[in-house]
């Protein structure tokens, strides 16, 4: 893949106290909102009800056999683990940065 070179500069900011430290109640810090979150266990629970984890189980390993590769995928995300992904950052001290993504699957 390509390398692109990112340009910086460094700044300094004055803070202009219009933020304080401390415990803020208008800031969400689990990234969803209470009904999202609401929702998502309300879902979870609904699904957990309609089917057991064998019954999953065993239409996982049908598509697996049939070799669909997201079956294998997420047999293989579940037995072995996610394989982890790495990030390469490289930078030299006159200000550039080199970004390279490597993807895994």
């Amino acid at each position: 893949m390509p390398s692109k070179t990112v340009k910086t500069k460094r700044k300094t900011v004055k803070h202009s106290g219009q933020f304080k430290k401390g415990h803020d109640p208008r800031r969400n810090k689990g990234n969803k909102n209470n009904a999202a979150q609401e929702f998502s266990i309300k879902f979870r629970n609904a699904l957990a009800n309609k089917i057991s984890p064998e019954k999953v189980a065993d239409l996982l390993i049908v598509q697996m056999k049939k070799g669909k590769p997201w079956a294998i995928q997420e047999y293989l995300d579940r037995m072995m683990g996610k394989s982890t992904q790495t990030l390469d950052l490289k930078g030299q001290v006159d200000g550039k940065l080199t970004i390279e993504v490597v993807e895994t699957k």
